[in-house]
């Protein structure tokens, strides 16, 4: 099998290439630490983003992660898991104007519920979210179901 002879003009293609074309670079230094039950995290990106994240885990399983971005936009999330048995509960806000308020429930692995709220309070909006599912032995039911606004906007049921 032979091979078509090169273009004279291919010969310098990928040194003119590289030197004329508009590559994109973007460098990212990530660090991350860790001692007991606090964690600390940062990102730098030379394409002009950053962050900073850290997160506590206090006694009786809850957390609280803090984030600040290069933007000055900071947000805290709060997680309680085993408010009760089985509950778990997590509130998010932050300078972003928006706040989430979330629950979930799981009973024996027979019964799991899921309700939450979330808000943006800059665009004057709300949507809230409810799922639930029940299982006995190979039967299971579960629907979910979403409103924005107060109007319902979906709705799912299955067997």
């Amino acid at each position: 099998r032979s091979k078509m002879p090169s273009l004279f003009k291919d010969f310098g293609k990928p040194s003119k290439d590289l030197l004329s074309k508009n590559y994109g670079y973007d460098h990212k230094l990530q660090l991350s630490t860790k001692a007991n039950d606090a964690s600390f995290d940062t990102e730098w990106s030379s394409g002009g983003s950053s962050k900073v994240e850290s997160e506590l885990t206090l006694p009786q399983k809850r957390t609280v992660h803090l984030e600040a971005n290069h933007q000055g936009k900071i947000v805290t999330t709060f997680k309680f898991k085993e408010v009760s048995p089985g509950a778990t509960v997590k509130v998010k806000a932050g300078t972003n104007n928006k706040i989430f308020v979330g629950g979930e429930y799981q009973k024996c692995n027979k019964a799991a519920f899921h309700a939450d709220l979330d808000f943006d309070l800059e665009k004057n909006t709300s949507v809230a979210s409810a799922s639930a599912l029940l299982t006995q032995s190979s039967f299971a039911i579960g629907g979910s179901l979403q409103a924005k606004g107060g109007d319902i906007s979906e709705v799912a049921f299955g067997l």
